[in-house]
């Protein structure tokens, strides 16, 4: 039996590096066509010189974007031509295909990867005793190629192809209308033989190792300085909130409880008692307090306690983490939320301002009615 030909997709890593080269290269001379063809001869050198520093810039970027993405872009094709190779080795030809003209079993001779995706297995089948072929899919259906039709009449009509070296000729002689027409498909050989200029573009275009490393670290110094930057512009933008955020006193929790303590103890909750802290987006603590204050519903004194950790913190990173406060034979307990990072600390008073607009609102409203009841 005929051992079955698979061509394979997976090549050497070094085509794929050269692959990888002419796709830098395309994009390169398109990116300087595209700058050279808006000269114009009436252009001032000032403008000639603004179009070049333009380009090169540009050219440097493309050039250094590119690099980032040679190495992952090089396993991309090598992982998906190596999956096509592994689908190609689980795929079986069939074994019941007959030949069309005379209706001898067919023997597979070769396989690949076919469609226009390259994502079906193609089985070629050839008739050892007339020669004739046909062509199945891994999922049972039948190749049928394109026939291929006169471009003047559209009459489908067949092709005499020769060969010599790398060049296959195909003439297609239709013979319904007389016209002829020749294509020409060069096969294998370099592409650097074709492309005269290609080797030159590649030392400009292609950057080294060292060259594509120290413009990765450029484009990382040159994005913190960009963030440095907007951050700048954005403190700018809202001085009213940053100032308000640059007045926040930053308490650790040794501070917090010296800074808390005598303000419980002035409206008679007593022997505050933090648990151990947890780390969680900052600092979270449970607490407890005593009631020294009997005779009071435990729905007044939660409401005091609110308040009074409310007002006490209202200028500092901490808070009362909503809903957590429980009422229990004048034991209340809660847990209380500290804020280390800028940003949280900057969407603290964020919430802290929205809540002191809303009472304003509130208050002015209630007025406003009161107003017009009188």
């Amino acid at each position: 039996m005929e051992e079955i030909k698979t061509i394979r997709n997976l090549k050497d890593e070094q085509s794929y590096r050269d692959r990888y080269d002419h796709f830098v290269v395309d994009e390169c001379r398109g990116m300087e066509r595209r700058f050279l063809e808006g000269e114009k001869k009436t252009d001032s050198e000032e403008e000639k010189r603004a179009r070049r520093v333009s380009l090169y810039l540009s050219l440097y970027f493309l050039k250094g974007e590119m690099f980032s993405g040679r190495s992952e872009k090089i396993r991309e094709w090598m992982n998906s031509d190596s999956e096509k190779d592994n689908r190609l080795d689980r795929a079986n030809p069939r074994h019941d295909i007959f030949c069309l003209n005379c209706q001898s079993p067919m023997a597979c001779t070769m396989k690949f990867m076919s469609g226009p995706d390259d994502d079906r297995v193609l089985f070629l089948f050839r008739c050892p005793e007339c020669g004739k072929g046909r062509g199945f899919y891994d999922n049972g259906e039948e190749y049928r190629p394109t026939p291929h039709k006169c471009a003047k009449c559209g009459e489908v009509v067949l092709s005499v192809d020769t060969r010599e070296g790398d060049k296959v000729t195909s003439i297609y002689d239709c013979t319904r209308c007389g016209f002829k027409e020749t294509s020409v498909l060069e096969l294998g050989g370099n592409t650097e033989d074709r492309d005269k200029q290609f080797i030159a573009d590649r030392e400009r275009f292609c950057l080294s190792e060292a060259a594509g490393m120290e413009f990765i670290s450029f484009k990382a110094k040159f994005e913190h300085l960009k963030n440095v930057i907007a951050e700048h512009e954005e403190k700018k933008k809202q001085k009213d909130l940053y100032d308000e955020v640059a007045k926040i006193e930053k308490l650790n929790v040794a501070d917090l409880e010296k800074h808390l303590g005598p303000a419980l103890e002035k409206e008679g909750f007593i022997k505050l008692d933090l648990g151990k802290p947890e780390l969680m987006k900052g600092v979270v603590i449970n607490f407890t307090v005593q009631d020294s204050r009997s005779g009071v519903h435990e729905h007044d004194r939660k409401s005091a306690l609110r308040k009074t950790i409310g007002e006490a913190l209202s200028n500092t990173n901490w808070r009362m983490a909503e809903d957590t406060l429980t009422y229990s034979l004048g034991i209340l307990s809660g847990r209380l939320r500290g804020l280390e990072s800028e940003e949280d600390i900057v969407e603290l008073v964020k919430s802290r301002l929205r809540k002191m607009e809303k009472k304003l609102a509130d208050k002015d409203s209630q007025k406003a009615n009161l107003d017009q009841s009188v």
